[in-house]
């Protein structure tokens, strides 16, 4: 780390004037944005022992806050684009993103009790809404990683924004344009104090479990620009049975808008975001209809979500089947990407296969890589994967695979408690599960996580089928009349699902496959360890990262 404390130039308080943070700021290293956050940080802190208020210290804090804020953001982009592919990296470029808006955060916080209190005089009352617009611009940080890892904010936290949000309403100045920061075309960017409470308001909303850390980035992005159209109004303005209410009385964000209730309610129409939602699913599928192919759009389904979850009228979702509550029921389970699972699948495969022929199994390994790409091995014993259970006696199998208790199950899923033992899991996730040892696995996918505490996580998953089976898809240049060729060009890892009437949405035979190898009419050589099947793949159910999970048509024996 490059200590400039030792470089030519530097000031003794970097904070007294915006002319003091211009000379610190050139003085950081700009090509090493961590040891730029480390030194930006401890400078805050070092600073923070001021007792009475000061315009010149304000907008030297101020000053440095553009500058950073491009750096900031390059610590979110960089956290969401890697979307769990490298996550030493992603803990640091998420910590340093945490560590950087808590410390603007925390003296925006000084700065506007401060300002509210008796010693803040016209003057800094007039500054308020400024103060509180960057308050909430790094909440509003936070709150994104919040969320991210699952967690919850404390009531303690929505307590501060809503009393801040209070005050500033009191002065009439909740929408009051502050200017943030200028663009490359010198034009500046302004946000007034109820569009950042706004944003925060509505990124809470995806706390629930149901998304992707990447997902949620992207969700920020298009926040920040519905807000412009929004605007928070007295709770009697609006319908009792549509939008959303807050509390500024309350420990809570925004809930569905009930009959007015006592306290400082408002109430939010969300109209207009359903109204840019549909916009944008309506583009999306014109995109896709012109397109050539049918390529697998994550995109179009996280709008889907999003439209119902801010639809101003809540339509309820009917569970498809009653839950019953478990006591004392131990699974052990695997949780991960379809490279994880069909490893599980296929170890487990081989074992048998090697107990009841008395030998050790030779055989051809479909090796997933880390974009989905498969690549054939020679003929030698498969390589163990790190998280793959170790060959040999059955009993050595159970220290493989974590235990997690299950807390109520229904016709369509259940609900686990557990602590991972791998990769952390989150939504979209597949998990390979089983009662015991002897009793056949079951494929599910995560569909909400919520972090209890520390490790130990609680997952919602829904079964997508039963006795799964580790196979090989051959793509090869079949005939058009649908019948098999001798020419195989790849060899595809995937997972094949048997039917299951009791399931609604797939009582006809399935597959889990990579992602990059979908396409809606793709001809590929089922090849299990029976027999060998054309078959056309159908429209997918579900879409992932690394898997995409699709019906399919036999057309011929190979």
């Amino acid at each position: 780390m490059i200590d400039v404390k030792t470089q030519p130039g530097v000031v003794a308080d970097p904070l007294a004037s915006p002319e003091a943070a211009e000379q610190f700021w050139s003085t950081l290293p700009q090509s090493e944005p961590l040891t730029l956050q480390r030194r930006l940080c401890e400078e805050i802190a070092r600073s923070a022992g001021w007792t009475r208020l000061d315009v010149n210290r304000f907008r030297a804090l101020r000053h440095l806050d553009r500058r950073s804020d491009r750096v900031l953001e390059g610590f979110l982009a960089e956290y969401g684009a890697l979307g769990g592919q490298s996550p030493d990296i992603e803990r640091e470029a998420s910590l340093a993103a945490g560590e950087l808006a808590r410390a603007f955060g925390q003296e925006y916080e000084r700065y506007a009790r401060a300002a509210a209190g008796t010693g803040g005089g016209p003057t800094w009352h007039q500054r308020m809404p400024e103060i509180v617009t960057r308050l909430y611009r790094h909440r509003e940080v936070e709150a994104t990683l919040v969320l991210c890892r699952y967690e919850r904010w404390p009531a303690a936290r929505w307590q501060g924004l809503h009393e801040t949000f209070r005050q500033v309403l009191a002065i009439g100045g909740a929408r009051q344009p502050i200017a943030m920061r200028q663009r490359t075309d010198k034009a500046m960017v302004s946000l007034t104090p109820e569009q950042a409470y706004l944003r925060i308001l509505l990124l809470q909303l995806l706390d629930g479990g149901r998304f992707r850390p990447d997902e949620i980035l992207a969700v920020r992005r298009h926040v920040a620009r519905w807000t412009a159209t929004l605007a928070l109004q007295p709770t009697d303005s609006g319908a009792a049975d549509r939008g959303f209410r807050v509390d500024l009385a309350g420990t809570d964000g925004l809930t569905r808008a009930l009959p007015a209730a006592a306290g400082a309610t408002l109430w939010l129409d969300t109209a207009p975001v359903a109204q840019a939602l549909d916009a944008l699913i309506a583009e999306r599928r014109g995109a896709a209809s012109t397109a050539a192919g049918s390529a697998v759009d994550r995109m179009a389904d996280l709008l889907a979500k999003l439209r119902d979850l801010y639809a101003p009228a809540h339509a309820p979702v009917p569970r498809r089947g009653e839950r019953t509550n478990v006591a004392f029921v131990s699974v052990e389970a695997t949780v991960g990407g379809l490279q994880s699972v069909y490893r599980t699948l296929d170890d487990e495969a081989q074992r048998a296969r090697a107990a009841a022929a008395g030998v050790p199994t030779i055989a051809e390994e479909i090796v997933i890589g880390d974009v989905g790409e498969t690549h054939p091995s020679s003929a030698v014993p498969p390589p163990r994967a790190a998280d793959a259970p170790p060959l040999g006696d059955a009993d050595e199998t159970d220290a493989a695979y974590s235990l997690w208790q299950v807390r109520d199950r229904s016709a369509s899923g259940s609900r686990m408690r557990g602590r991972p033992g791998g990769r952390a899991p989150k939504p979209g996730f597949l998990m390979a599960f089983r009662d015991d040892k002897f009793a056949p696995w079951t494929i599910a996918v995560v569909r909400r996580l919520n972090r209890v505490t520390g490790a130990l996580v609680e997952l919602g998953v829904e079964y997508l089928g039963h006795d799964p089976q580790a196979c090989v898809l051959a793509a090869g240049s079949a005939p058009a009349e649908g019948t098999a060729s001798e020419a195989r060009s790849d060899r595809i890892a995937a997972i094949f699902l048997p039917p299951n009437a009791a399931n609604a949405r797939r009582p006809v035979a399935s597959l889990l496959l990579p992602a990059c190898e979908f396409a809606a009419g793709r001809t590929l050589t089922l090849v299990t360890a029976m027999d060998e099947t054309v078959i056309r793949l159908k429209t997918a159910l579900e879409r992932d990262t690394d898997y995409v999970w699709t019906t399919f048509e036999p057309l011929a024996a190979a």
